[in-house]
């Protein structure tokens, strides 16, 4: 959707969540619905950082403020019951064996601000996580493409850009906040779909047409060292795989594929002493995964995988295709009640 779609949908979401939890529907819908329909929920986050990032940007979305982070992580204590990913075996056994909904953390791609920031209020409130990690980029300062193509669109200079992208021509405006807003989302959709080696190509055209005003690189997000993760505490951080490059799994040939999820998964392997059964898939949304890749999982071992398709599972889900509700940095406090208790299942994000 377009960017002013966008952000007319954040703010209706806003304003509408609001109005579910104080007028209490919120509540009233949690204890009559919430509990009595068997359901395992799984959040998904990348990031926990100590201020807001940039109003409409994708680390903005990405990243979530940790004053927020102790607010969500103590409603979650509360109202759910806390487990790690691989409950879900026990829950497609026995739905009814948990005293209250259970509840399942996890973050995408292994940055370190899980392990100082996120861990400490994980421990704080009781509640376990997983932390899919690229495990490529372990120990680096990294860039994804996703935060360079945002560091091109809010610093190129203002005007009309036209480039070509995939044969086509593509014009935008970047002049008001809005305006970029709307071409980074625009652009940031066309990227997601294609093949990682044209994505490359892609993105570095796009650096020689609006780079002009981004003297600077991108800002480089810590990622985890494999000593963070050696010595993360297993009762309440496990580690699961997110390829060794973030890759997109359709988008690269059989064996590129096979090698990007058993090399992570031994890498993983070696830093902690333990089996990796959990994974996640990059970008995670229907075009992220087939059955071919599917299978390249269930055969290297992995049981329980993650998408980043919306709602909460039933006792009759894949668990290699489990769903997930998306945490936005941007997400207000009833926001993110009416997410956790299913009222936006049906709502597009």
């Amino acid at each position: 959707m377009s960017l002013m779609t966008r952000s007319h949908s954040r703010w209706a979401k806003s304003r509408l969540s609001r109005a579910l939890v104080q007028s209490g529907a919120a509540a009233l819908w949690y204890r009559m619905v919430t509990p009595r329909r068997p359901q395992f929920r799984v959040l998904g986050y990348h990031r926990v950082t100590r201020e807001p990032q940039p109003a409409g940007t994708i680390e903005e979305a990405l990243a979530v403020p940790v004053a927020e982070f102790v607010r969500q992580m103590a409603y979650v204590r509360q109202m759910f019951s806390p487990v790690h990913l691989e409950a879900f075996a026990s829950f497609r056994q026995n739905p009814r064996a948990f005293r209250l909904p259970p509840l399942a953390v996890t973050f995408d791609d292994g940055y370190r601000d899980n392990f100082t920031l996120a861990l400490p209020v994980l421990q704080e409130f009781g509640v376990p996580a997983t932390v899919f990690v690229t495990t490529g980029q372990v120990g680096r300062h990294t860039v994804f493409w996703w935060n360079e193509l945002s560091h091109l669109v809010w610093r190129a200079p203002e005007g009309e850009y036209c480039v070509e992208l995939q044969g086509r021509g593509q014009c935008f405006r970047l002049a008001p906040a809005a305006e970029r807003q709307s071409a980074f989302w625009r652009l940031f959709r066309l990227l997601c779909k294609m093949p990682e080696v044209q994505r490359h190509t892609t993105l570095a055209h796009l650096r020689s047409e609006l780079g002009r005003g981004a003297e600077t690189e991108a800002p480089a997000a810590e990622m985890l060292s494999a000593q963070d993760i050696a010595e993360a505490p297993g009762d309440f951080l496990r580690f699961g795989a997110h390829t060794l490059h973030h890759v997109v799994l359709t988008k690269v040939p059989a064996e590129e594929a096979r090698r990007e999820i058993v090399d992570s998964m031994a890498q993983l392997r070696a830093w902690t002493g333990r089996e990796v059964i959990t994974f996640a898939y990059p970008l995670g949304d229907a075009s992220s995964f087939d059955e071919r890749v599917r299978n390249m999982l269930a055969e290297a071992g992995i049981r329980f995988a993650v998408t980043t398709l919306k709602g909460a599972n039933t006792p009759a889900q894949d668990p290699l295709l489990l769903r997930r509700t998306l945490i936005d940095g941007a997400d207000d406090f009833c926001t993110f009640v009416c997410k956790v208790v299913g009222l936006f299942d049906g709502y597009h994000r």
